[in-house]
């Protein structure tokens, strides 16, 4: 069984200790993808600050050559370390750690598959899960697989150099495939055949967040595929054949290791409502040693004094953040324990998991802004991006999508109660 990453000897961190938050990261990283360049970022972000929407995928790519990113793979006796990885990640900018979430995930699913190992100079993005495949189409001609058509809402379109892609697999004679007729493909992103959409060249602007500042750094865009080269993920019937499991149109779904990485996205959502609280936690302490604000209250960086219901409302913040964090550490534990899901219970847990941190993450959202007002949104900008981003983030994830899976996988079970 493969414990970590083969990228790297170890992680150059202690597992029970914080990833050291890249405050630091140098940034000057050439983003060189022919065709989709959006140029060299360099630079640092001050202590404390996410980094600016266009340093974002410098910082990421720094990450990556760095070897931050590799992280312990899920299911392998350290998923707690690599959630808490990805938390204080999210903690410090929801946006980098969105980006870094997807290649981690991509790289567990490659590692799992036998797939591609990627590499220190290769930025991986996920785009499989949380939108629908589109026009998407897979080939098989004579040189091999190519996928075609377009594809929305892809986070690091300009930053990444390769993406895990789902496409409906169409046979020689031009017909979908009766089994398993949604596979995974690895795809180079650096190829002539892939392009970001530009306004009108496919009804669109070509970008999926134009209208809003949230999770501007992601570079969320379409991106067409005109014959782009693709390598199938895994051994026949990994990702493209029936399993008889719960999903015939997509095999890859059946795959505990596909589950396994679906939680570490609430991983992320977790860190990113604790960076949102920390604000609040900030302002309820006096310059006096961290005494917590009375009833006469204390205004801290926040510029509004927290009274009777702020406190409340800081209390129940970390009452959810608490049972957030035992949410995801029970979660580590069953997956540790189970790796390879012969207990069958992974689909289910993720979703438990995902429901569950989505709802904490949401009342943290409503509760912070609710005991602070409106003067942080306005006058404290790192504040401001991480409520953004993080709400951005969450309604990327359709959570009731997956409470009616979870009720499906429920109703299907001979024994749903499970205390």
């Amino acid at each position: 069984m493969i414990t970590s990453l083969p990228i790297a000897a170890s992680l150059d961190i202690p597992l029970a200790m914080p990833v050291d938050v890249p405050l630091d990261v140098p940034c000057d990283v050439p983003l060189d993808v022919p065709g989709r360049t959006i140029g060299t970022v360099t630079g640092r972000t001050p202590m404390g600050r996410p980094y600016p929407p266009a340093r974002v995928g410098g910082a990421f790519a720094a990450l990556i050559a760095s070897g931050r990113l590799d992280l312990p793979l899920p299911a392998a006796g350290a998923t707690a370390a690599r959630w808490r990885a990805l938390a204080d990640l999210a903690a410090f900018d929801v946006t980098l750690a969105r980006l870094a979430q997807a290649h981690t995930s991509a790289a567990a699913i490659l590692i799992d598959s036998a797939g591609p190992t990627p590499e220190h100079d290769q930025r991986w993005g996920l785009w499989a899960t949380e939108e629908p495949i589109g026009s998407l189409v897979a080939r098989r001609g004579r040189g091999g697989w190519t996928v075609h058509g377009v594809r929305s809402s892809c986070p690091g379109a300009r930053v990444l150099t390769h993406a895990l892609v789902a496409a409906r697999v169409i046979t020689d004679g031009g017909e979908e495939t009766r089994e398993g007729t949604i596979g995974l493909f690895a795809v180079r992103l650096n190829e002539r055949n892939v392009a970001v959409a530009t306004a009108g060249s496919d009804g669109s602007d070509g970008s999926d967040g134009s209208a809003s500042q949230a999770m501007t750094g992601a570079d969320t865009a379409t991106v067409l595929f005109d014959g782009a080269p693709a390598i199938p993920v895994g051994e026949p019937g990994w990702s493209t054949g029936s399993t008889g499991g719960s999903d015939p149109d997509a095999a890859y779904l059946d795959q505990p290791i596909f589950w396994h990485t679906r939680v570490d996205i609430a991983a992320c959502w977790f860190g990113g409502a604790t960076g949102v609280a920390r604000t609040l936690f900030a302002a309820g302490h006096t310059d006096h040693e961290g005494e917590a604000g009375h009833l006469a209250g204390h205004s801290g960086r926040t510029g509004r004094r927290l009274d009777i219901h702020a406190l409340e409302h800081l209390g129940r913040v970390d009452a959810v953040l608490m049972a957030m964090r035992c949410v995801l550490e029970t979660a580590a534990r069953d997956m540790d324990a189970d790796p390879d899901d012969v207990g069958g219970s992974a689909r289910r847990r993720a979703l438990r998991v995902r429901a569950n941190i989505e709802a904490g993450a949401t009342e943290v959202l409503d509760r912070v802004g609710r005991a602070l007002g409106p003067g942080p949104l306005c006058a404290d900008r790192g504040y401001a991006r991480r409520v953004a981003d993080l709400s951005a983030y969450l309604r990327q994830n359709r959570v009731e999508r997956d409470l009616t899976d979870l009720a499906a996988v429920v109703l299907a079970d001979l024994d749903p109660l499970w205390w």
